[in-house]
Protein backbone atom coordinates (compact mmCIF):
# COMPACT_ATOMS: atom_id res chain seq x y z
CA UNK A 1 0.00 0.00 0.00
CA UNK A 2 1.25 3.51 -0.73
CA UNK A 3 0.53 7.11 0.30
CA UNK A 4 -0.13 9.61 -2.46
CA UNK A 5 1.45 13.04 -1.97
CA UNK A 6 -1.21 15.77 -1.84
CA UNK A 7 1.22 18.25 -3.45
CA UNK A 8 2.92 16.41 -6.33
CA UNK A 9 0.96 13.13 -6.55
CA UNK A 10 4.03 10.91 -6.02
CA UNK A 11 3.26 7.44 -4.64
CA UNK A 12 5.28 7.03 -1.41
CA UNK A 13 5.88 4.02 0.82
CA UNK A 14 3.07 3.55 3.34
CA UNK A 15 5.40 4.32 6.28
CA UNK A 16 6.69 7.60 4.77
CA UNK A 17 6.02 10.78 6.76
CA UNK A 18 7.29 13.13 4.04
CA UNK A 19 7.11 12.85 0.25
CA UNK A 20 10.27 11.33 -1.24
CA UNK A 21 9.83 13.46 -4.36
CA UNK A 22 8.98 16.97 -3.11
CA UNK A 23 9.43 16.78 0.69
CA UNK A 24 5.82 17.72 1.53
CA UNK A 25 4.37 16.35 4.78
CA UNK A 26 2.11 13.37 4.14
CA UNK A 27 -1.11 12.65 6.00
CA UNK A 28 -0.70 10.46 9.07
CA UNK A 29 -2.18 6.92 8.93
CA UNK A 30 -5.83 6.74 10.01
CA UNK A 31 -4.87 4.92 13.21
CA UNK A 32 -2.71 7.89 14.23
CA UNK A 33 0.21 5.53 14.66
CA UNK A 34 2.82 6.99 12.29
CA UNK A 35 6.53 6.67 12.75
CA UNK A 36 7.76 8.55 15.78
CA UNK A 37 10.01 11.54 15.33
CA UNK A 38 13.25 11.56 17.28
CA UNK A 39 13.18 13.28 20.66
CA UNK A 40 15.96 15.60 21.74
CA UNK A 41 17.05 19.22 21.71
CA UNK A 42 15.49 21.60 19.24
CA UNK A 43 17.40 22.24 16.04
CA UNK A 44 19.97 24.95 16.59
CA UNK A 45 19.85 24.60 20.39
CA UNK A 46 23.31 24.64 22.00
CA UNK A 47 24.52 21.25 23.08
CA UNK A 48 27.23 20.31 25.53
CA UNK A 49 30.43 19.13 23.83
CA UNK A 50 30.90 15.36 23.84
CA UNK A 51 34.07 13.40 24.31
CA UNK A 52 35.43 11.85 21.14
CA UNK A 53 33.49 8.68 20.34
CA UNK A 54 30.95 9.27 23.12
CA UNK A 55 27.31 9.25 22.11
CA UNK A 56 28.11 8.83 18.43
CA UNK A 57 25.96 6.43 16.52
CA UNK A 58 27.60 3.88 14.23
CA UNK A 59 27.62 4.64 10.52
CA UNK A 60 24.54 3.48 8.58
CA UNK A 61 24.63 0.06 6.91
CA UNK A 62 26.30 0.01 3.49
CA UNK A 63 24.16 1.75 0.88
CA UNK A 64 21.90 3.52 3.40
CA UNK A 65 21.83 7.33 3.57
CA UNK A 66 21.87 8.69 7.12
CA UNK A 67 19.80 11.84 7.65
CA UNK A 68 21.99 14.68 8.98
CA UNK A 69 19.05 16.06 11.01
CA UNK A 70 17.44 13.07 12.73
CA UNK A 71 19.83 10.17 12.00
CA UNK A 72 17.19 8.02 10.28
CA UNK A 73 18.68 5.50 7.81
CA UNK A 74 17.07 6.02 4.40
CA UNK A 75 17.18 3.81 1.32
CA UNK A 76 19.66 4.70 -1.45
CA UNK A 77 18.26 7.16 -3.99
CA UNK A 78 15.97 8.84 -1.42
CA UNK A 79 16.09 12.63 -1.76
CA UNK A 80 14.18 13.52 1.43
CA UNK A 81 14.34 11.79 4.84
CA UNK A 82 11.34 9.49 5.31
CA UNK A 83 11.29 10.34 9.02
CA UNK A 84 11.75 14.13 9.27
CA UNK A 85 11.56 15.39 5.65
CA UNK A 86 15.03 16.96 5.61
CA UNK A 87 16.81 17.10 2.24
CA UNK A 88 19.47 14.41 2.13
CA UNK A 89 22.95 15.06 0.78
CA UNK A 90 23.88 12.09 -1.37
CA UNK A 91 27.50 11.05 -0.93
CA UNK A 92 29.50 9.91 -3.91
CA UNK A 93 29.70 6.12 -3.83
CA UNK A 94 32.89 5.09 -2.00
CA UNK A 95 33.69 2.39 -4.57
CA UNK A 96 33.89 5.04 -7.29
CA UNK A 97 36.58 7.75 -7.27
CA UNK A 98 35.22 11.17 -6.43
CA UNK A 99 34.98 13.87 -9.05
CA UNK A 100 37.15 16.97 -8.71
CA UNK A 101 37.75 20.48 -9.98
CA UNK A 102 41.25 21.11 -11.31
CA UNK A 103 42.56 24.61 -10.70
CA UNK A 104 44.89 26.39 -13.16
CA UNK A 105 47.84 25.45 -10.89
CA UNK A 106 46.98 21.76 -11.29
CA UNK A 107 45.76 21.53 -7.69
CA UNK A 108 42.51 19.54 -7.34
CA UNK A 109 39.49 20.23 -5.17
CA UNK A 110 37.92 16.83 -4.52
CA UNK A 111 34.12 16.70 -4.53
CA UNK A 112 33.32 14.30 -1.71
CA UNK A 113 29.55 14.73 -1.45
CA UNK A 114 26.84 15.79 -3.85
CA UNK A 115 25.02 18.01 -4.42
CA UNK A 116 27.64 20.63 -3.49
CA UNK A 117 27.52 24.40 -3.84
CA UNK A 118 30.79 26.17 -4.60
CA UNK A 119 31.55 29.83 -4.04
CA UNK A 120 34.21 32.43 -3.40
CA UNK A 121 35.55 30.77 -0.24
CA UNK A 122 36.50 27.67 -2.27
CA UNK A 123 38.71 29.72 -4.62
CA UNK A 124 40.25 32.50 -2.46
CA UNK A 125 43.78 31.45 -3.47
CA UNK A 126 43.03 32.21 -7.14
CA UNK A 127 43.54 35.49 -8.96
CA UNK A 128 40.21 37.25 -9.64
CA UNK A 129 38.38 35.33 -6.87
CA UNK A 130 36.67 38.62 -5.95
CA UNK A 131 34.48 38.20 -9.06
CA UNK A 132 33.17 34.84 -7.82
CA UNK A 133 29.90 35.03 -5.89
CA UNK A 134 29.58 33.77 -2.31
CA UNK A 135 27.37 30.99 -3.70
CA UNK A 136 28.23 30.65 -7.38
CA UNK A 137 27.39 27.19 -8.76
CA UNK A 138 26.23 23.74 -7.72
CA UNK A 139 27.39 20.34 -8.96
CA UNK A 140 25.06 17.37 -8.58
CA UNK A 141 24.99 13.72 -9.64
CA UNK A 142 21.75 12.20 -10.94
CA UNK A 143 21.06 9.00 -12.85
CA UNK A 144 24.75 8.36 -13.46
CA UNK A 145 25.50 11.86 -14.80
CA UNK A 146 27.07 14.99 -13.34
CA UNK A 147 25.29 18.34 -13.66
CA UNK A 148 26.15 21.97 -12.99
CA UNK A 149 23.78 24.89 -12.38
CA UNK A 150 24.52 28.55 -11.69
CA UNK A 151 22.86 29.39 -8.37
CA UNK A 152 22.25 33.08 -9.09
CA UNK A 153 25.83 34.29 -9.28
CA UNK A 154 26.42 37.92 -10.19
CA UNK A 155 28.93 37.27 -12.99
CA UNK A 156 27.80 33.93 -14.41
CA UNK A 157 29.07 30.40 -15.04
CA UNK A 158 29.99 28.87 -18.42
CA UNK A 159 30.82 25.33 -19.53
CA UNK A 160 33.04 25.03 -22.59
CA UNK A 161 32.42 28.75 -23.35
CA UNK A 162 28.60 28.36 -23.23
CA UNK A 163 26.76 30.28 -20.48
CA UNK A 164 24.94 28.00 -18.02
CA UNK A 165 21.28 29.11 -18.02
CA UNK A 166 19.79 25.94 -16.50
CA UNK A 167 20.96 22.58 -15.17
CA UNK A 168 23.63 21.42 -17.66
CA UNK A 169 25.34 18.04 -17.93
CA UNK A 170 29.11 18.13 -17.43
CA UNK A 171 31.64 15.48 -18.36
CA UNK A 172 35.26 14.68 -17.65
CA UNK A 173 37.51 17.35 -19.16
CA UNK A 174 34.85 20.07 -19.46
CA UNK A 175 36.06 23.63 -18.91
CA UNK A 176 34.10 25.53 -16.23
CA UNK A 177 34.50 29.32 -16.31
CA UNK A 178 33.46 31.52 -13.42
CA UNK A 179 32.76 35.21 -14.02
CA UNK A 180 34.60 34.90 -17.35
CA UNK A 181 37.89 35.13 -15.43
CA UNK A 182 38.50 31.91 -13.51
CA UNK A 183 38.87 28.61 -15.39
CA UNK A 184 38.52 25.17 -13.81
CA UNK A 185 38.55 21.73 -15.40
CA UNK A 186 35.98 19.16 -14.31
CA UNK A 187 37.51 15.74 -13.69
CA UNK A 188 35.28 12.70 -13.29
CA UNK A 189 35.86 8.94 -13.35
Amino acid sequence: MTKKCPVCGYENADDAVYCESCGAKLAAPASGQGPSLPQGPALGAPQAPQQEGAGQSPPPPEGKIKCPVCGFENEPGTEFCKNCGAKLSVAVAPSKPAASLVLPSGEEIEITSLPRVFGRSDFLRLQHSEYISRKHFEISFENGKYYIVDVGSTNGTSVNHVKVLSKTEIKNGDLIELAGMVSLTFKAP
